[in-house]
């Protein structure tokens, strides 16, 4: 509740000292606080648990349309005699929160709207899960080839590389919407001008 009032305490300020106009401008550290604050209950918990869950069996439809042969139980996928658990770390929480820290704080920077901005998020949070599978399906991938990097180092780097590969497709989600919310030039009108 502390981190709450805190929030609630500098919009205040900025209300009382810019009106709306100055708290419209400071949204992006607004979102960027909210980020820091524990969901109530156990929310966080569920949440962890739910991501945990669906980039599992995500991940075991992708190895089956792959060609994969294995096994989904629970939140353990089983190559022979290997078991790979797909663990609360490996469910995503931290790059997302990650990635959408970073999303809004790109946002305010370069002055996106509201609707930019929204579609832009809910876009981070698609690639975001795009990217833990496929962290899923290239454990698997290397655990059939003989290559262990489902611990140590080599996941550590994998966990690095698929967060910056979801970061780079949220940054170029960003230029897409720019290049599609461009106005077109009118039919016969010059694109250059004279």
């Amino acid at each position: 509740t502390v981190p709450v009032a805190f929030i609630l305490a500098v919009a205040a300020v900025g209300a009382a000292t810019g009106g709306v106009r100055l708290l419209l401008a400071w949204w992006p550290a607004f979102a960027l606080l909210a980020l820091t604050v524990r969901l109530p209950y156990t929310w966080d918990f569920t949440l962890v648990r739910t991501l945990r869950d669906l980039t599992a069996v995500s991940g075991s439809r992708v190895l089956d349309a792959l060609g994969y042969a294995h096994a989904l139980v629970g939140n353990v996928i089983e190559v022979g005699a290997r078991q790979l658990m797909v663990e609360d770390a490996c469910s995503g929480v931290n790059s997302l929160f990650s990635t959408l820290a970073c999303t809004v704080f790109l946002a305010g920077i370069a002055g996106r709207g509201a609707v930019h901005t929204a579609a832009l998020l809910t876009a981070a949070v698609g690639w975001v899960f795009v990217a833990n599978i496929a962290r899923v399906v290239l454990v698997v991938a290397a655990a059939e080839r003989g290559v262990d990097i489902a611990g140590g180092w080599r996941h550590d780097a994998l966990g690095l590389f698929t967060y910056a590969i979801g970061l780079a497709l949220t940054l170029s989600t960003d230029r897409l919407l720019l290049a599609l919310s461009r106005p077109r030039p009118a039919a016969g009108a010059p694109t250059r001008p004279a």
